[in-house]
């Protein structure tokens, strides 16, 4: 569906830009890209490079999703196989793997959403079983515990940086141009389409933040337990790794939560600036008609 509604969105938008007086947003574009803290960057000034990027960026994710379920050589799909694990393509023969990461991260390009629920839960089930067992085996409840949030950081990466980020950017600001050239006629399609962007995207990072959390509390547990085991060298490993990728992805949130808002500020500029269109920190731009 994703493909789908992004190719539209292409093509109908390229096809825009071929239309008469198309040349006049064309050219307020470029006084707004002049006028920005991104002006060095030339390519920007395009609003034809930067719809086929965000396209671009969309596919592109769907390829580093099936490269890193890729293994880098033959495996074998019986039950209870692979016990060790295979490295994957995208990991550059560095990154090692297991059927279920793949299978997760095939759904996850895929937005395949009723394979994906209850992913992360039963691995924190899985790794509960590690420390109740006798005795407690912490290192391989903290390796389930890292395997979940290699596959949060990467969903958060290619999901909701580079697709919904970069997606409600570029609809906002085609959006806010639209409104310049209609002298501030509502396209309720386009207002449509962007809420949707906007409440998608949310849920998406309230599900990665949701996992941070869950993670977070499974980690809690092994405090206690740790008061009567001793730490291992792997085990130590491990929870540096943790706390790296959870740093990482926390970081990345807050990301994307300041793209969204920088989004929600020029969509509800498009509604007041004279204009239409707004750049960064505060202030509107004075195209002359």
């Amino acid at each position: 569906m994703d493909v789908m509604t992004q190719g539209l969105f292409l093509a109908t938008t390229l096809h825009r830009f071929h239309c008469p007086g198309f040349g006049k947003t064309r050219d307020a574009w470029h006084q707004v890209w002049g006028n920005s803290i991104l002006s060095w960057m030339a390519w920007g000034s395009s609003l034809e490079t930067l719809v086929i990027v965000s396209w671009g960026v969309f596919v592109l994710q769907l390829v580093l999703f099936a490269l890193h379920a890729m293994p880098v050589q033959p495996v074998s799909f019986a039950c209870q196989s692979e016990k060790q694990g295979y490295l994957n393509v995208a990991g550059f023969g560095y990154v090692r793997i297991w059927h279920a990461d793949a299978l997760k991260d095939l759904a996850s390009s895929n937005r395949m959403a009723m394979v994906s629920a209850g992913h992360l839960r039963l691995s924190v089930k899985r790794a509960h079983q590690e420390l109740q067992a006798q005795p407690p085996n912490d290192t391989r409840f903290l390796h389930i515990l890292k395997m979940e949030l290699r596959h949060l950081l990467l969903r958060i990466v290619l999901v909701n940086l580079c697709t919904n980020c970069t997606k409600i950017e570029v609809q906002t600001t085609i959006f806010a141009l639209g409104r310049f050239d209609s002298d501030g006629t509502l396209d309720q399609e386009g207002f449509l389409c962007i809420t949707l962007a906007h409440l998608t995207s949310l849920q998406a990072l309230q599900v990665i933040v949701a996992g941070l959390l869950a993670i977070r509390s499974a980690q809690e547990e092994l405090e206690g337990v740790r008061e009567t085991v001793r730490a291992s060298r792997e085990s130590k490993e491990e929870s540096s790794e943790i706390f790296r990728l959870t740093a990482l992805v926390w970081l990345i949130a807050f990301i994307c939560m300041a793209i969204q808002a920088h989004s929600l500020a020029k969509l509800v500029a498009a509604f007041v600036c004279e204009d239409a269109v707004w750049n960064f920190p505060n202030r509107c731009v004075d195209i002359g008609h």
